[in-house]
């Protein structure tokens, strides 16, 4: 052993340089297991979340599909009556992200009393405006069905199927607020699984009652209505029987109603369901911009929002994702992890979607050909307007990750005001003046595209703004700013 003096100072800074390339490596290490680690968090909620939303789109389709073989009097009906009970899903919506946002912050912050009290809060709530909800939609089938004018055979078909379908609200609200309560606790694979064996038991359902399948009676759009309804009530019946069978599920139902969790709730709810409303009217005032153009035109553009559609499902997985996850980080006061979700999601997201959006402009023929073959004008329509929205698919999902997490913070008046001022402003007034001057439809196709890019940017600014914050953390981000420019 030396004992030298200098031999020790000289050896020292050759044992630091040594030492730090190890633990560099370890520390980068440890910061690569952590970001698998939220990857795999970010992808356990939103592959579930967005596959069982395409199977919702699946399910409005499975009726209407062996429907057909009765006539394109009963199409139209089933299809028009689908489409005025989504003019209520904005009610829907709202006690989903009321439920969302309040248990996934309670769950961050390990407060499982809490989260009991608000699950049972919203669970009653759904029950109590459900009705309401079935009412008036049950009474107000006969005018719109008379308010579109299309005839009595048609009126009278979809007022029937109506009179059934309206009583799924109970089941279809008290559903969502389960299948929203287990997404703030980052379980979405339980109502994905129920989901896949309920609409496998709705094809068999629809194909035995309503085209006599297996030697069975038919019974035509009776069993497509009855069938819609009963399905839809034992899927909730399932969610809610295991989450009062298994005990190691954190949401219980509790015999009392604190009406702080509800009202906190319609406050964060309320403008989402606003914003949904405010989505839907937008997008039949679209329709019939491009209805102005000819029957082969609107054909198309209708092609292209079907097939549109279907790239929906990976967003709105990761906006799942990105709210239940803010909430979380929100409710365990990690202003940083929260941040590092968002933009992991921003950067997964927009990896998947930018594929799809490819794949949908270089082959958005070929997919408009799927639906129209002979008619020229319709096929360019639709292969035009699913370039636009393909090369838009990026800051669209940007959006949409966005909008869930200031959604998961609680902020819903942000989304509700960025999404109202630029689908107005920059999307139905420039439509609305290309119109009276004459312009090509595929002028409307170009704005949606550009306004899709410019909405982007008002969300990134407002998220990076950082108002989402919580007000104590930006108190203290202030004070340790100040006292940083003081010491230099």
């Amino acid at each position: 052993m030396n004992n030298d003096p200098d031999h020790q100072r000289s050896s020292t800074p050759k044992a630091i340089s040594e030492a730090i390339p190890v633990l560099d490596s370890k520390l980068k290490g440890k910061a690569r297991s952590k970001t698998r680690f939220r990857i795999g968090r970010i992808l356990n909620i939103a592959l579930p979340s967005g596959l069982q939303s395409g199977l919702d789109v699946l399910d409005m389709s499975i009726a209407l599909f062996f429907i057909g073989a009765l006539g394109n009097e009963y199409v139209a009906s089933v299809s028009i009556s689908t489409g005025y009970l989504v003019l209520f899903y904005p009610v829907v919506s709202i006690l989903y992200i009321a439920a969302n946002a309040q248990i996934s912050r309670a769950f961050g912050a390990r407060d499982y009393t809490k989260i009991k009290t608000i699950f049972s809060v919203m669970f009653f709530s759904a029950i109590l405006f459900s009705i309401p909800t079935a009412l008036v939609a049950h009474f107000g089938s006969y005018y719109y069905f008379s308010w579109l004018n299309l005839g009595d055979r048609i009126t009278n078909l979809g007022v029937y199927y109506l009179s059934v379908t309206v009583f799924i609200f109970p089941a279809l609200m008290t559903k969502n607020v389960m299948i929203s309560s287990f997404a703030a606790l980052g379980d979405t694979r339980k109502p994905f699984m129920i989901k896949i064996g309920v609409t496998i038991l709705s094809v068999l359902l629809n194909y035995t009652f309503i085209t006599g399948g297996f030697g069975m009676p038919k019974f035509g759009m009776e069993a497509a209505a009855f069938v819609t309804v009963g399905i839809s009530y034992l899927e909730s019946l399932i969610l809610l029987t295991l989450i009062t069978t298994r005990k190691k599920i954190l949401l219980k139902l509790r015999p009392s109603f604190n009406f702080y969790y509800l009202k906190h709730g319609l406050k964060i709810g309320i403008p989402t369901g606003i914003e949904r409303l405010y989505t839907l009217v937008s997008i039949s005032i679209i329709l019939k911009f491009v209805s102005g153009y000819g029957d082969s035109i609107v054909t198309g553009f209708q092609v292209g929002t079907r097939v549109e559609s279907f790239s929906f499902v990976p967003g709105f997985g990761f906006m799942v994702a990105a709210m239940a996850l803010m909430g979380q980080s929100l409710g365990a006061k990690k202003i940083a992890y929260a941040k590092e979700y968002v933009r992991l999601c921003l950067i997964i997201a927009s990896s998947v979607m930018g594929t799809i959006g490819l794949l949908l402009a270089i082959f958005g023929y070929f997919l408009t050909l799927i639906f129209i073959s002979h008619d020229a004008v319709a096929i360019h329509s639709g292969m035009y307007y699913l370039i636009a929205v393909g090369l838009s698919q990026v800051p669209l999902i940007c959006c949409f990750v966005y909008d869930g997490a200031l959604r998961g913070a609680g902020k819903t008046n942000v989304p509700l005001m960025i999404n109202i001022s630029s689908i107005t402003i920059l999307r139905l007034l420039p439509m609305y003046i290309c119109i009276h001057l004459g312009l090509s439809v595929y002028i409307l196709y170009v704005i949606i595209c550009v306004e899709t890019y410019i909405r982007f940017i008002f969300f990134h600014f407002a998220f990076n703004k950082g108002t989402w914050i919580p007000k104590l953390h930006r108190r203290l981000r202030f004070v340790s700013r100040k006292r940083s420019l003081c010491k230099t």
